[in-house]
This record gives C-alpha cells, structure tokens and sequence, in this order.
C-alpha cells in the first residue's frame, strides 16, 4: 500500500513517463522475485486466491474463509443485530477491518446504524463525510463515565499502572502489555464495566 501511495505521488507530481515505467517495471520484478524466493509469501498469495482449498482453509486462509462465511450467514437480510456467529473466536480479528464481515452477518441492507463517539476533534470535524445511514451520537463532554473504553482505561490504571515510576520506554511498554493481558484475562469484568443496559440490543443477558 505504501508503495502504491508513494507510486501515484510521483505520478500525480509529474515524474518522467519513461522513469515512472522503469520503476514500475523494476518494483513489479522485484515483488515477483520475493514470491517465487519465499514459500510463506506464495503460499499467502494462492491461499487469498483459493481460500477454500483444503490446504489453506484451515490455515493461511482461515481469517479469510470465516469472513466468507460471515457474509455468507448474513444473506440478503442479515440475522439481527448481535445475532452474529463469527464473532464468538471462530473469525479471529473480527475487530480489525474484518469487521465488515460481521456488519454484513448480522445487518440488513436499509439499516440505520447509530454510533456512539466521544467529542474529540476528529469526530466532531466538519470535514468527516458521515454517510447517510450512519448517525453520529456525541456524548456529553467532560463524561468520561459515560465512555466504555474511558472506564476500562480507568480500571487497569487503578489496579496495575497506578502509583508507579517507569525508569525506561521498555518498561512503560512491558508494564502495559502485562497490565492488558491481565485484563483479557477476565472477560466477565469487562463485560461489566462496558455494559449499559440501555444499548444492550439483540441478545439476552
């Protein structure tokens, strides 16, 4: 992706036609060089291509097929908001842009969604291109209890980064990593600070 960004710069900026092609040329071989060298990144490349292969289903290409399948569920109608399988562990990084993949399991073409944010600047710009069937609600400012994510912050400072002075940028690091894994560790206590009863749609308690 970077390439390609830095490859339309240099396009939009009026490099040499003749030099744009050569290195158009040399980074094409270059790519097709690192996949022919590299088992791994061949078999990446084939597992994108067929993911349904018995080879990479199970594999390379899980992530990918449990996001097909997600789609898959969905249908034309979707199976009702919080009513997706794949996001229970079997699509594992459903919370990365895969997360389309759930959005398109669980919601009908026509809906509106509605979404919560805080007032930082970036969510309050007038330059965001909100679409149409999105909402944006603000929360009220200076609520920081009203904010899931605030409240899960709140908890980890208060029981495992509080009160502490860090002599390096490694142990900041180190303390904050070991401060989360703590905290995934207990599911029920997150599902407690971030509920909110009033937005609990779709499945019971």
């Amino acid at each position: 992706m970077i390439t390609v960004i830095a490859m339309g710069i240099l396009f939009l900026g009026g490099v040499n036609g003749r030099m744009f092609f050569l290195i158009t040329a040399v980074l094409l071989g270059a790519f097709v060089l690192m996949i022919t060298l590299s088992d791994w990144r061949r078999e990446r490349i084939f597992a994108y291509l067929d993911p349904w292969d018995e080879k990479y289903t199970l594999g390379k290409a899980y992530q990918l097929s449990h996001s097909l399948i997600a789609f898959g569920r969905g249908e034309i109608f979707g199976q009702g908001l919080g009513s997706s399988v794949e996001k229970l562990h079997y699509l594992p990084e459903a919370h990365t842009d895969f997360l389309l993949a759930v959005i398109g399991e669980e919601v009908a073409p026509g809906a509106h969604a509605v979404i919560l944010v805080d007032q930082a600047g970036w969510h309050t710009t007038p330059k965001l291109d909100v679409p149409d069937n999105i909402t944006l609600m603000p929360l009220p400012p200076r609520s920081p209890e009203l904010n899931p994510v605030e409240n899960i912050w709140q908890y980890m400072r208060a029981n495992w980064l509080s009160n502490r002075v860090f002599e390096t940028y490694d142990a900041i690091i180190e303390a904050a990593c070991e401060a989360w894994n703590k905290l995934i560790a207990l599911p029920d206590t997150i599902k407690s600070i971030g509920m909110r009863d009033w937005a609990h749609v779709g499945r019971g308690k």
